[in-house]
């Protein structure tokens, strides 16, 4: 019996020190210097329109998006992509670069680091680019009426970048406590530094693939509807001939 209550004894022992050891490498955000600085500059330009294209050019490169517009509004039966003509696009870019600085403080003996961002910057640049045939002249009845319609998506791309880039500035600071959490060893400081700066570009890109573009599209999914198509239509058949 002795035998055995050493055994749990120490096995007791055991888990308890590991928990221990556990907590002593716990990095938590009160050990941090000072607060993170973080600053986002998010600029969202104005649209860029251009008439390089030809009406040609422009059908022959939107043929696969016509066949998904089709088939997303289930009217396979009614239309064909030859029976429909694209008269202008709009598509949304951005530009982004991420900079960030970290230091480290030793967690007891230098046996191990808790890495900390001292500073993140986050520039993101967000513009929509329109093309319009150049066959319709500029301030025409016609290129006015796909410009409306192409203002359209160039708001709903603004709207949802505004909205979510609002709520990316709040959460920023959580997300870099997420990845300050890890203890590492000395030797592996400068990696870890170079993991943080990553993680943080990720975290971002994922955030607008996640929550801006959806938003987008669903607005942008309701402007190219069928009857949205219809009445842009009826107003370029009243256009003088």
């Amino acid at each position: 019996m002795n035998g055995l209550r050493l055994i749990c004894h120490f096995a007791l022992f055991l888990i308890l020190n590991v928990a221990a050891v556990q907590a002593a490498f716990a990095c938590s955000p009160e050990r941090r210097r000072h607060p993170i600085e973080i600053t986002m500059n998010v600029e969202i330009a104005d649209p860029y329109i251009l008439q390089d294209h030809s009406f040609q050019q422009i059908n022959d490169e939107s043929e696969d998006s016509r066949k998904k517009w089709i088939e997303d509004n289930g009217l396979e039966e009614v239309w064909t992509t030859k029976s429909l003509d694209t008269l202008g696009y709009a598509s949304g870019g951005m530009a982004s670069n991420f900079i960030t600085s970290a230091y480290a403080l030793s967690g007891g003996y230098g046996a191990y680091y808790c890495p900390y961002y001292r500073k993140i910057e986050v520039n993101i640049i967000y513009r929509t680019l329109i093309r319009i045939p150049k066959e319709f002249p500029k301030g025409s009845c016609v290129y006015n009426v796909i410009l409306e319609h192409e203002l359209r998506h160039d708001k709903a791309n603004r709207d949802s970048f505004k909205k979510y880039m609002l709520q990316l500035k709040k959460d920023l600071p959580q997300m870099a406590m997420y990845y300050e959490r890890s203890a590492v060893n000395p030797k592996d400081v400068k990696q870890r530094f170079k993991v943080m700066q990553g993680s943080i570009k990720e975290a971002v890109e994922l955030y607008i693939q996640e929550y801006v573009f959806p938003a987008a599209d669903k607005i942008n999914k309701e402007i190219d509807s069928p009857e949205s198509y219809a009445a842009d239509g009826k107003k370029i058949d009243a256009c003088p001939k």
